[in-house]
C-alpha cells in the first residue's frame, strides 16, 4: 500500500508544473474558445481542475478528522453557476492549484497504511477510501489535461 501511496504523491507532485507548462504553450485566444458543441473551453478545464483541489482537500479532512465518512458526488454542472469557470484568473487559479497541491503532498506525507485503506461510503463509488481519492486526484490530473491539450490541438 505504502509504495502505491507514493507512487501517487511522486506523481502529483508535478501536476501544477505541467498544467502551467501546457497553458503557456496555448495561443490566448484559444484559451475561452468553447468547442462548437458548447462543452467547455481549456480555461474551464484548467480551472475546474483547480476548483476540484478544494474538494479533494475537504475530503481527505474527512477521512482524517471523521470516523464514519460518506461523501457526495460532485457535479460541477450542478454544483456551479454556469460562467463561474470562464470569469475565474487563470493565473491566479494555476498559482492556487500550486499551494492546493503543495498541501496535499505535506498532509499525506506522514499518514499511515491504515488511513489510505479506511473504509468510506461514497453516493457513485464502492469501495471508496482515501487510496482511492487519492488516486482519483492524479487521474483527474491527467484526463483533465488530456482534454486541454485535444482542445487545442485540434483542427
Amino acid at each position: 500500500m505504502r509504495r502505491s501511496v507514493v507512487t501517487i504523491l511522486k506523481n502529483l507532485e508535478f501536476g501544477p508544473e505541467l498544467l502551467a507548462d501546457l497553458i503557456s504553450n496555448i495561443p490566448k485566444e484559444k484559451l475561452k474558445s468553447r468547442p462548437q458543441d458548447g462543452s467547455w473551453s481549456i480555461h474551464e478545464w484548467a480551472c475546474h481542475l483547480v476548483v476540484a483541489q478544494d474538494i479533494i482537500q475537504e475530503r481527505l479532512e474527512k477521512f482524517s478528522e471523521l470516523d464514519q465518512v460518506h461523501i457526495k458526488v460532485y457535479s460541477p454542472d450542478l454544483n456551479s453557476p454556469q460562467e463561474e469557470l470562464l470569469d475565474m484568473d487563470l493565473d491566479r487559479a494555476l498559482n492556487f492549484f500550486s499551494r492546493k497541491r503543495e498541501w496535499l503532498l505535506r498532509f499525506s506525507s506522514d499518514k499511515s497504511s491504515e488511513f489510505w485503506l479506511k473504509p468510506g461510503t461514497h453516493d457513485d463509488y464502492d469501495p471508496y477510501n482515501p487510496h482511492i481519492l487519492l488516486r482519483h486526484a492524479l487521474l483527474a490530473d491527467h484526463f483533465h489535461m488530456f482534454h486541454i491539450e485535444d482542445l487545442w490541438l485540434k483542427k
